[in-house]
């Protein structure tokens, strides 16, 4: 994770005149990710064995619910930001615009996920006692939320490094945050046996690292100088009419997840078991398209399609 300390570039990498280059590289790119996420979900099976022998189905139960709550909070938290700024860097090649983009969702994005964060600790034994009817939970709450601004910095360097086509760097970043969590969540679960509380402080730990690696390849795009009240008016202008298609795209694929009864212990177990091992690291997607996927516009130049709202 080190290699990706250094500043990065502004200027997007460059591209052949040919339609022939734009498909090789389009292939390139996405030959990276494709492997990238296979990866990582080849990976997170590795947790699956551990999970089934240490934890209960009422513990899964639990996971799920906690996972589910932040996820739901982390898509109002982005409040469409991430697609609004590939939107914008997109628009120019300008250094200073592009700075402007990236520093205005980033402060954004994170000041109000540390209002969330705070939200979900000071109302967990509401939530444990309305959202998984069991008392004994709030403190998975309280870890949880606190994932919740360790994620926003992950996501940006995330998303500039796929808006600057370093498909290896955006892929190794990726891969090595879900290792870290994996690994800490082994020690922390299987040697330490702290349960359901080492899942969640594992994610802490793991995303804490990435955050600090964020912090310093990030450090000359998200200077609060750079931060522009103006250009985050436009910005949430064109994006928060994109949450509630967010919400849905999360809530339709999973009705078993949120209709009590239709499975019985068995069935919720490996149901949990399908959705970790199909989305990826936890909680990560929130900040992303479902399923870990950019938008488009990440393969397009500046100046290609005219700013507007509700223009994709």
């Amino acid at each position: 994770m080190s290699s990706l300390a250094p500043p990065l570039s502004a200027e997007p990498a460059k591209t052949g005149t040919g339609l022939a280059a734009r498909f090789r590289e389009l292939a390139s790119d996405s030959i990276v990710y494709g492997l990238s996420g296979v990866i990582t979900r080849f990976l997170t099976i590795f947790l699956v064995p551990v999970y089934t022998r240490l934890f209960t189905p009422a513990d899964y139960g639990i996971l799920s619910l906690v996972n589910s709550s932040v996820a739901v909070v982390s898509i109002l938290v982005v409040l469409g930001l991430d697609n609004a700024a590939h939107r914008w860097f997109w628009d120019t090649t300008d250094e200073q615009d592009h700075k402007r983009t990236i520093a205005s969702w980033a402060w954004c994005q994170l000041s109000i996920a540390v209002i969330a964060a705070f939200g979900f600790y000071f109302s967990a034994d509401w939530l444990a006692r309305t959202v998984a009817e069991n008392p004994d939970s709030a403190r998975y709450f309280r870890l949880a939320g606190f994932t919740i601004p360790l994620l926003v910095l992950s996501a940006v360097l995330s998303n500039l490094l796929r808006m600057q086509r370093r498909a290896w760097a955006a892929s190794g970043y990726s891969l090595l945050s879900t290792l870290a969590t994996i690994i800490a969540t082994l020690v922390l679960v299987v040697f330490l046996r702290w349960g359901l509380t080492g899942v969640f402080a594992g994610q802490l730990i793991s995303y804490a690292a990435a955050t600090l690696v964020a912090v310093v390849a990030l450090r000359e795009w998200v200077r609060p100088s750079f931060a522009s009240l103006a250009r985050l008016r436009e910005m949430l202008r064109y994006a928060l009419p994109l949450v509630p298609a967010g919400l849905a795209y999360w809530v339709v694929p999973s009705p078993i997840a949120t209709s009590p009864g239709l499975l019985d212990d068995s069935g919720g177990r490996a149901y949990s078991v399908g959705g970790r091992s199909r989305g990826g690291r936890a909680g990560y997607r929130g900040f992303q398209q479902p399923g870990g996927r950019r938008p488009s516009t990440t393969s397009r130049e500046a100046g290609d399609y005219p700013r507007g709202p509700g223009v994709l």
